[in-house]
Protein backbone atom coordinates (compact mmCIF):
# COMPACT_ATOMS: atom_id res chain seq x y z
CA UNK A 1 0.00 0.00 0.00
CA UNK A 2 1.44 3.58 -0.96
CA UNK A 3 1.22 6.27 1.36
CA UNK A 4 -1.26 8.42 -1.30
CA UNK A 5 -3.69 4.53 -0.87
CA UNK A 6 -3.28 5.27 2.70
CA UNK A 7 -3.82 8.86 3.04
CA UNK A 8 -6.97 8.43 0.54
CA UNK A 9 -8.61 5.84 2.75
CA UNK A 10 -7.67 7.62 6.28
CA UNK A 11 -8.83 11.26 5.49
CA UNK A 12 -8.13 11.82 9.08
CA UNK A 13 -4.87 11.90 9.15
CA UNK A 14 -4.77 14.93 6.17
CA UNK A 15 -7.71 16.57 8.40
CA UNK A 16 -5.26 16.14 11.76
CA UNK A 17 -2.09 17.53 9.04
CA UNK A 18 -3.66 20.50 7.94
CA UNK A 19 -5.18 21.08 11.16
CA UNK A 20 -1.27 21.05 12.71
CA UNK A 21 -0.53 23.82 9.83
CA UNK A 22 -3.83 25.74 10.84
CA UNK A 23 -2.53 25.92 14.66
CA UNK A 24 0.81 27.24 13.76
CA UNK A 25 -0.20 29.41 11.54
CA UNK A 26 -2.71 30.91 14.04
CA UNK A 27 0.26 30.85 16.48
CA UNK A 28 2.28 32.78 14.58
CA UNK A 29 -0.23 35.25 14.26
CA UNK A 30 -0.98 35.57 18.06
CA UNK A 31 2.97 35.90 18.24
CA UNK A 32 3.57 38.44 15.60
CA UNK A 33 0.01 40.32 15.03
CA UNK A 34 0.51 42.58 18.26
CA UNK A 35 4.25 43.41 17.22
CA UNK A 36 2.72 44.01 13.93
CA UNK A 37 0.00 46.47 15.29
CA UNK A 38 2.59 47.98 17.58
CA UNK A 39 4.86 49.03 14.62
CA UNK A 40 1.76 50.42 12.57
CA UNK A 41 0.52 52.65 15.56
CA UNK A 42 3.62 53.88 15.68
CA UNK A 43 3.99 54.96 12.11
CA UNK A 44 0.64 56.42 12.24
CA UNK A 45 1.61 58.45 15.19
CA UNK A 46 4.87 59.75 13.67
CA UNK A 47 3.52 60.49 10.50
CA UNK A 48 0.74 62.33 12.34
CA UNK A 49 2.90 64.29 14.42
CA UNK A 50 5.27 65.34 11.24
CA UNK A 51 2.12 66.67 9.47
CA UNK A 52 0.61 68.27 12.84
CA UNK A 53 4.14 69.89 12.95
CA UNK A 54 4.48 71.04 9.18
CA UNK A 55 0.55 72.15 9.49
CA UNK A 56 2.02 74.41 12.97
CA UNK A 57 5.40 76.07 10.86
CA UNK A 58 2.67 76.77 8.32
CA UNK A 59 0.38 78.64 10.53
CA UNK A 60 3.31 80.42 11.91
CA UNK A 61 4.33 81.83 8.94
CA UNK A 62 0.88 82.67 7.42
CA UNK A 63 0.08 84.14 10.79
CA UNK A 64 2.65 86.27 11.12
CA UNK A 65 2.79 87.80 7.60
CA UNK A 66 -0.94 88.23 8.06
CA UNK A 67 0.00 90.37 11.55
CA UNK A 68 2.66 91.90 9.25
CA UNK A 69 0.91 92.35 6.04
CA UNK A 70 0.48 96.48 7.01
CA UNK A 71 4.73 96.63 7.42
CA UNK A 72 5.93 94.37 5.02
CA UNK A 73 9.26 95.17 5.37
CA UNK A 74 9.39 94.18 9.33
CA UNK A 75 12.21 91.89 10.01
CA UNK A 76 9.52 89.46 11.47
CA UNK A 77 8.48 89.82 7.94
CA UNK A 78 11.14 89.13 6.28
CA UNK A 79 12.23 86.16 7.67
CA UNK A 80 9.02 84.45 7.12
CA UNK A 81 8.88 85.36 3.59
CA UNK A 82 12.30 83.75 3.47
CA UNK A 83 11.10 80.64 5.32
CA UNK A 84 7.96 80.07 2.22
CA UNK A 85 10.04 77.82 0.11
CA UNK A 86 10.81 75.21 2.81
CA UNK A 87 7.45 75.49 4.97
CA UNK A 88 5.46 75.03 1.81
CA UNK A 89 7.46 73.17 -0.37
CA UNK A 90 4.57 71.19 -0.95
CA UNK A 91 2.22 73.80 -1.92
CA UNK A 92 3.39 74.74 -5.66
CA UNK A 93 0.49 77.85 -5.68
CA UNK A 94 1.82 79.44 -2.83
CA UNK A 95 5.68 78.82 -3.90
CA UNK A 96 4.38 80.44 -7.65
CA UNK A 97 2.67 83.77 -5.43
CA UNK A 98 5.76 84.18 -3.43
CA UNK A 99 7.51 84.13 -6.30
CA UNK A 100 5.41 86.81 -8.26
CA UNK A 101 5.77 88.97 -4.95
CA UNK A 102 9.39 88.21 -4.72
CA UNK A 103 9.75 89.59 -8.29
CA UNK A 104 7.94 92.53 -7.24
CA UNK A 105 10.38 93.25 -4.60
CA UNK A 106 13.68 92.64 -6.92
CA UNK A 107 12.84 94.78 -9.83
CA UNK A 108 12.50 98.28 -8.61
CA UNK A 109 13.74 99.92 -5.47
CA UNK A 110 10.17 100.94 -4.14
CA UNK A 111 7.83 98.77 -5.59
CA UNK A 112 4.12 99.79 -6.83
CA UNK A 113 2.63 99.83 -3.55
CA UNK A 114 -0.60 98.94 -5.18
CA UNK A 115 0.84 95.83 -7.41
CA UNK A 116 2.70 95.04 -3.97
CA UNK A 117 -0.55 94.56 -2.30
CA UNK A 118 -2.14 92.84 -4.81
CA UNK A 119 0.76 89.99 -4.86
CA UNK A 120 0.59 89.84 -1.14
CA UNK A 121 -3.05 89.10 -1.26
CA UNK A 122 -2.67 86.54 -3.70
CA UNK A 123 -0.15 84.99 -1.68
CA UNK A 124 -1.94 85.10 1.32
CA UNK A 125 -5.29 83.96 -0.24
CA UNK A 126 -2.80 80.67 -1.51
CA UNK A 127 -1.61 79.83 2.07
CA UNK A 128 -5.32 80.40 3.16
CA UNK A 129 -6.11 77.69 0.65
CA UNK A 130 -3.36 74.90 1.51
CA UNK A 131 -4.14 75.69 5.15
CA UNK A 132 -7.84 74.94 4.71
CA UNK A 133 -9.13 78.33 5.59
CA UNK A 134 -10.12 79.78 1.94
CA UNK A 135 -13.24 79.24 3.08
CA UNK A 136 -13.14 81.01 6.08
CA UNK A 137 -11.31 84.21 4.40
CA UNK A 138 -12.34 86.34 1.63
CA UNK A 139 -10.24 88.80 -0.30
CA UNK A 140 -11.37 91.71 1.59
CA UNK A 141 -10.13 90.07 4.97
CA UNK A 142 -6.75 89.63 3.59
CA UNK A 143 -6.49 93.34 2.04
CA UNK A 144 -8.22 95.05 5.58
CA UNK A 145 -4.94 96.37 7.54
CA UNK A 146 -4.92 98.50 10.58
CA UNK A 147 -1.92 100.81 10.81
CA UNK A 148 -2.21 103.70 12.88
CA UNK A 149 -1.52 107.17 12.05
CA UNK A 150 0.98 107.35 14.70
CA UNK A 151 3.09 104.27 13.92
CA UNK A 152 3.27 105.49 10.34
CA UNK A 153 5.20 108.68 11.79
CA UNK A 154 7.51 106.64 14.21
CA UNK A 155 8.53 104.70 11.12
CA UNK A 156 8.51 107.35 8.99
CA UNK A 157 10.79 109.12 11.78
CA UNK A 158 12.86 105.69 12.68
CA UNK A 159 13.67 105.55 8.26
CA UNK A 160 14.70 109.33 8.18
CA UNK A 161 17.06 108.92 11.36
CA UNK A 162 18.85 105.67 9.58
CA UNK A 163 18.95 107.71 6.50
CA UNK A 164 20.52 110.89 8.27
CA UNK A 165 23.46 108.55 9.98
CA UNK A 166 23.87 106.25 6.73
CA UNK A 167 24.67 109.69 4.86
CA UNK A 168 26.43 111.26 7.91
CA UNK A 169 28.67 107.95 8.18
CA UNK A 170 29.68 107.83 4.29
CA UNK A 171 30.73 111.71 4.47
CA UNK A 172 32.94 110.81 6.92
CA UNK A 173 34.68 107.80 5.26
CA UNK A 174 35.58 109.68 2.05
CA UNK A 175 36.48 112.85 4.17
CA UNK A 176 39.82 112.86 6.09
CA UNK A 177 39.00 110.28 8.36
CA UNK A 178 40.78 107.21 9.26
CA UNK A 179 39.83 104.39 6.64
CA UNK A 180 39.20 100.97 8.43
CA UNK A 181 41.31 97.94 8.14
CA UNK A 182 40.46 95.75 5.33
CA UNK A 183 41.39 92.94 7.37
CA UNK A 184 38.31 93.95 9.78
CA UNK A 185 35.85 94.62 7.07
CA UNK A 186 36.78 91.10 5.09
CA UNK A 187 34.03 88.25 5.48
CA UNK A 188 36.68 85.54 6.11
CA UNK A 189 39.92 86.29 8.46
CA UNK A 190 43.22 86.79 6.82
CA UNK A 191 45.38 83.80 5.79
CA UNK A 192 47.79 82.63 8.42
CA UNK A 193 51.25 83.47 7.99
Amino acid sequence: MSLTDYLLQNPSVIAAFLSTIATICAVFATWQGPRSAAKLAERIRHDQEKALERRRMKMHVFSTLMQERATIASLDSVRMLNSIDFVFHDAPAVREAWSELFVIFETSGTPHPQLREEKLRVLLREMAADLGLSDALKTDDLGRIYYPNALAREEELRMLQQERALLSFRSSSTGDAPQPDPNMMAKFPPKPN
